[in-house]
C-alpha cells in the first residue's frame, strides 16, 4: 500500500485479467485500483487478500454489523477469512446498534416521555423522534446502556465472533463504549487534523468520535469490510457506523438529507488518521434488491439468495464504490455521498464503472431460478 489515505490516481490499465489457480476457476479483473474476484467463498478470502497488507503492522477492521437479520451483517466466516490474510495484530471496531439486538428476549420494556415501549420502538416512532433528539442522556440515565451492552455481547457470542476473537487473538473495541466512557481524543486535535487536509465536517460533533485507543494507532490501515445490501451501501457508507450513537436517525435527518454529509464527515475524520482500504463481498446468504422481492418494506424490496462468490477490494474507496454501485444497478442519485467524496478525495476515471458493467456485469445478475421465479 502507498502512503495516500484514499488514492485516486488515473489508472494506467483500465481492465486487466489475471489467472488465479483454483479448483473452481477463480476469475479476477482489475479496473484502475479495484480488483474483483469471482468464485471466491469466505473461507478463501485469506488466499485472495494475502499479501495485500504486507508489513502493515496492526490492522483495524470495521465490519458491518448493522443488524442481526440474515444476510444483513458481516458473518464470522467472512471476518475470519479477512483476519487470516493479515500478518499482524488485528483490532475489530464497531459501535453499538439498537437494530443489532432486536429480538433479544432479555431486553425489557422502557419509558420515553412517560410512555412505555419495547425495543421495536427504535424502528418506528423512535426512529422519527430521534431525528430531532440527538442527546442520548435519557437512554443512559435509565440504565439502557448496560442492557444494550449485555445484548450486544450475546450477539457476539451467538454468531461465533467471541470464539473467533479468542482463537485469533483479535481485539474487539466498541466505539460507543469508548466515546461514551470519556476515552476519546480532544475534538480540537481531530478538527485540526481533518481541516488541515479536507473541508470542515458539517458539524463539529464529528470531531469527538475517535477513541484514544485508535488514535494511538494513527497511520495504520483501517479496512472497511462490508457486503451486498438491498440499498446503496458500500465501503464509504460502512464508515458511517463508526458514529457512536446506537441509533443514527439524527445523522440521517429528515428525508436522509443529513445522511450523506454524515457519511462524508465520518470518512474525513478516519481518513485523516488512517490508510483506508475497502473490501466488499457478495457471498453466502445475502440480500439482493428486487422491486418485486418477497421480503423488505415499502422502501426496499429484496430476496435472500445464495451469494455469487464475488469479492472486491481496493485502496481507493471512491473508485471501488462507484464501480460497485453501477454493477449493482444503483443510480448516482442513490449515492450522493460518493459524489461528495469525489469532490474531496478526487474523482476516479469515470469510464471505469461502465467498463466494469460491460466486462463483468453478468457476474452480478443471478438467474430467475436463483430468485425462486
Amino acid at each position: 500500500m502507498g502512503s495516500a489515505t484514499i488514492s485516486c490516481h488515473p489508472p494506467t490499465n483500465f481492465i486487466k485479467t489475471m489467472s488465479v489457480p483454483h479448483t473452481m476457476s477463480r476469475e479476477s479483473r482489475l479496473f484502475g485500483e479495484t480488483t474483483l474476484f469471482r468464485h471466491t467463498e469466505p473461507a478463501e478470502y485469506g488466499d485472495v487478500l494475502r499479501g495485500v497488507f504486507r508489513n502493515s503492522g496492526t490492522v483495524i477492521i470495521k465490519p458491518n454489523w448493522v443488524s442481526n437479520e440474515e444476510g444483513a451483517f458481516t458473518t464470522v466466516e467472512s471476518l475470519r477469512g479477512v483476519i487470516e490474510a493479515l500478518p499482524g495484530k488485528v483490532i475489530v471496531v464497531e459501535a453499538h446498534q439498537t437494530a443489532r439486538v432486536l429480538g433479544d428476549p432479555d431486553l425489557p420494556r422502557f419509558e420515553v416521555n412517560g410512555v412505555e415501549v419495547d425495543w421495536t420502538w427504535f424502528r418506528g416512532q423512535g426512529w422519527l423522534w430521534l431525528k430531532s433528539h440527538p442527546n442520548w442522556g435519557w437512554f443512559r440515565n435509565q440504565g439502557m446502556l448496560q442492557l444494550l451492552r449485555k445484548a450486544d455481547r450475546r450477539f457476539i457470542e451467538r454468531f461465533g465472533f467471541a470464539d473467533l476473537f479468542r482463537e485469533t487473538g483479535t481485539e474487539y473495541l466498541n466505539i460507543t463504549e469508548e466515546v461514551w466512557g470519556g476515552r476519546f481524543v480532544d475534538p480540537i486535535i481531530i478538527k485540526g487534523r481533518v481541516e488541515s487536509r479536507f473541508p470542515p465536517a458539517f458539524t463539529d460533533a464529528l470531531y469527538g468520535i475517535v477513541p484514544e485507543r485508535l488514535y494511538r494507532l494513527k497511520g495504520a490501515t483501517l479496512v472497511s469490510l462490508t457486503r451486498l445490501k438491498e440499498y446503496a451501501s458500500f465501503t464509504l457508507k460502512n464508515l458511517f457506523g463508526l458514529i457512536p450513537d446506537p441509533n443514527r436517525s439524527w445523522w440521517h435527518g429528515a428525508g436522509d438529507k443529513r445522511l450523506h454529509q454524515s457519511v462524508m464527515g465520518a470518512t474525513e475524520v478516519y481518513a485523516s488518521l488512517f490508510n483506508l482500504y475497502g473490501v466488499w463481498e457478495y457471498g453466502g446468504r445475502t440480500r439482493l434488491r428486487n422491486n418485486e422481492g418477497k421480503l423488505g418494506g415499502p422502501d426496499f424490496r429484496y430476496d435472500l439468495v445464495e451469494g455469487r462468490g464475488i469479492l472486491a477490494h481496493s485502496p481507493n474507496l471512491v473508485e471501488l464504490d462507484a464501480i460497485l454501485g453501477r454493477l449493482n444497478g444503483f443510480e448516482v442519485k442513490e449515492m450522493p455521498h460518493i459524489v461528495l467524496a469525489e469532490g474531496v478525495f478526487g474523482s476516479p476515471d469515470n469510464r471505469l464503472p461502465e467498463l466494469a458493467v460491460k466486462d463483468v456485469g453478468e457476474w452480478f445478475r443471478p438467474s430467475r431460478s436463483a430468485l425462486g421465479l
